[in-house]
Parts: structure tokens; C-alpha cells; sequence
């Protein structure tokens, strides 16, 4: 008996992908055209993000009053990895729950590819 289940094996690394090109475009954005609402979605939706990159950018440049460059793009892709690893996270609890779900047996009226004699009569 064939069955036609989900096979979320890379669930996870699609989380990671696609979570990191939504924050590259949203940094992208707000540094051209620097609107409000993509503030709010950055530091609303995102607080674990920017503690983690605020974090690491104060360890490694302490005490600067006017950050150089270098400090803001390392912040930036700082931000991009830690909101792409939460995704994966995130993607990973997914993962565990449907390979859970998919371990249960499908009932035979639900099988679309089944070929058994019985139904081919």
C-alpha cells in the first residue's frame, strides 16, 4: 500500500532561508527609504533579534556615542542570523510535531495512490 504523506525532513533550513531573505529585505528597506511601520515590525516582532545583535555589537565596540560603520553593518547582519536561526527554530518544533503527526497511520479511504487489487476492480 503506497500513501502520499509530508515529508518535512528540511523544514527547518526552508524556515532559515526564507525567515533570513524577510529580514534582509525589511533592513534593505529601512535603510532607503527609513519608513516607520518597518521599525515597528523590526524591533515589534523581533525583540529577541535585536537584543542578541545589540549585544554582541556592544561587546565587541563598548561605549561608542556615534557607531562607526563597520558597527552598523555588523549589527545589521547580526540581526539577519539571529532572526534566520529563530525561524529555524522555530521550523524545527514544526518539524518534530508533523513527523509526530505523520508516524500515525493514514486510514486506507485517505491513501490517493493505492493500488491494491481490491480498489483496481
Amino acid at each position: 500500500m503506497n500513501k502520499i504523506t509530508m515529508k518535512p525532513r528540511r523544514l527547518a533550513s526552508y524556515f532559515f532561508i526564507v525567515g533570513a531573505f524577510y529580514e534582509i529585505i525589511l533592513i534593505v528597506l529601512w535603510r532607503l527609504y527609513q519608513p516607520y511601520e518597518i521599525i515597528g515590525l523590526l524591533f515589534t516582532y523581533n525583540s529577541v533579534s535585536i537584543f542578541i545583535a545589540d549585544t554582541i555589537t556592544q561587546f565587541i565596540w563598548p561605549n561608542y556615542f556615534a557607531p562607526p560603520t563597520s558597527m552598523i553593518l555588523l549589527f545589521d547582519v547580526i540581526l539577519v542570523i539571529a532572526f534566520a536561526t529563530q525561524c529555524a527554530v522555530l521550523g524545527y518544533i514544526i518539524q518534530k510535531f508533523a513527523t509526530k503527526l505523520r508516524s500515525k497511520t493514514v486510514p486506507e479511504q485517505l491513501c490517493l495512490n493505492d493500488t491494491s487489487e481490491k480498489h483496481i476492480q
